[in-house]
């Protein structure tokens, strides 16, 4: 099971909105998920239709050592939800002087099996549990609004992941989404900006600003399963991020025209390709019916000639 923490010490950023529709979206690539809600706020059960205050059981009693079929949801077909509760913020002072408090995540999750993927939402804040999401996880997928202060809650967390390493000898493998984004210079500029620092370890898929993902959350659905006629870029980020869990070079297919039925013959599973041009070069991507992509590249466009208005 590839456990992947969301995390990002700022508020505000999309991190529920990304664990929710990233859920899905990996569940319907035929995965099966398992969604943890351990922000106490209990948001990602909110956007999933379960109201954190009604639930008999919660991710507080999970870590309680309480038996996991007890506590886990079933949402849909593929995604299941441990979900939150407001009373999972007392958990610190619980586990205070406790063997192994930052590492109680961790240890109920070795009880689990049966998932490809638990997707763990922390809290906007670096308190325990969102060392115990870090400590559960292998990797940690950090969204990242455009913005002045996102920077700065960043940095935040970069500290934390180096004293995790240095102090636990945990090392998490990071990468970054980019959300919110709205086709303005300063999004685009902020963008141009991340690129040469963060290189391979920012997604290309980015997030655009999108009342979808808001009309969704109040109807307690991901945008995907709320109206499959609008874009989501989370279908993309779910293609990314199943690559890099897998070792696989990343695939870009964000802001590319909609799938393109292929006209070929009943005996073949390739059903759909899209289209893309990256650095300089035309791309085509062939996604078969179990999900796996052959990617195709031109010789090197000649830019030189080309006008921009």
């Amino acid at each position: 099971m590839e456990i992947i923490a969301l995390a990002n010490h700022k508020g505000g950023c999309g991190k529920t909105t990304t664990a929710i529709n990233l859920a899905y979206r990996l569940s319907r690539l035929k995965q099966k998920v398992l969604l943890i809600d351990l922000d106490p706020q209990g948001h990602s059960s909110l956007g999933l239709n379960i109201n954190p205050d009604r639930v008999d059981l919660s991710c507080y009693d999970f870590l309680q050592k309480k038996p996991f079929a007890e506590v886990v949801i079933k949402i849909m077909p593929g995604l299941d939800l441990i979900p939150g509760a407001m009373k999972t913020a007392f958990i610190e002072q619980i586990l205070a002087g406790k063997n192994r408090r930052e590492y109680r995540l961790k240890d109920v999750l070795k009880k689990v099996s049966g998932y490809d993927y638990a997707l763990i939402d922390s809290p906007p804040s670096l308190g325990l549990l969102t060392i115990n999401a870090l400590l559960a996880a292998r990797k940690v997928l950090v969204p990242l609004e455009p913005g002045n202060y996102a920077l700065h809650g960043l940095q935040k967390l970069e500290d934390t992941l180096k004293m995790l390493q240095n102090k636990a000898g945990h090392k998490l493998e990071a990468r970054y989404i980019v959300t919110m984004f709205r086709p303005t210079k300063f999004c685009e500029d902020f963008l141009h900006t991340l690129k040469p620092f963060f290189r391979g370890s920012l997604l290309k898929t980015k997030v655009n600003f999108s009342e979808l993902y808001k009309d969704a959350a109040l109807v307690g659905l991901p945008a995907g399963a709320y109206d499959e006629k609008q874009p989501d870029e989370y279908a993309n980020l779910a293609v990314e991020v199943k690559a890099w869990a897998e070792g696989k070079d990343p695939v870009f297919i964000s802001s590319l025209p909609s799938p393109v039925k292929l006209d070929i013959n009943s005996n073949s599973e390739m059903i759909q390709m899209l289209r893309g041009t990256e650095d300089g070069y035309e791309y085509r991507y062939v996604i078969d019916t179990q999900g796996n992509i052959t990617t195709l590249r031109s010789k090197k466009l000649n830019l030189v000639n080309l006008k921009f208005n």
